[in-house]
């Protein structure tokens, strides 16, 4: 892509309404983080249940 189409297609998107935008935006950051890795999802999930678990007791 050139300096000029890039520059056109920022104006474009600037153009657009701040929901669109924003919904650009998180579509871009996301095509920036590569792909997931299941396994680490997974760990995190189980993370997240065992703390709210032991929050839970704890509370009690």
């Amino acid at each position: 892509m050139t300096a000029l189409e890039l520059e056109a297609l920022r104006n474009a998107a600037m153009t657009l309404s701040e929901q669109e935008r924003a919904a650009l935006a998180k579509d871009l950051m996301a095509s920036l983080d590569g792909p997931t890795d299941e396994g680490v999802a997974e760990a995190w999930d189980r993370e997240i249940r065992r703390r709210i678990r032991s929050k839970t007791a704890h509370s009690s």
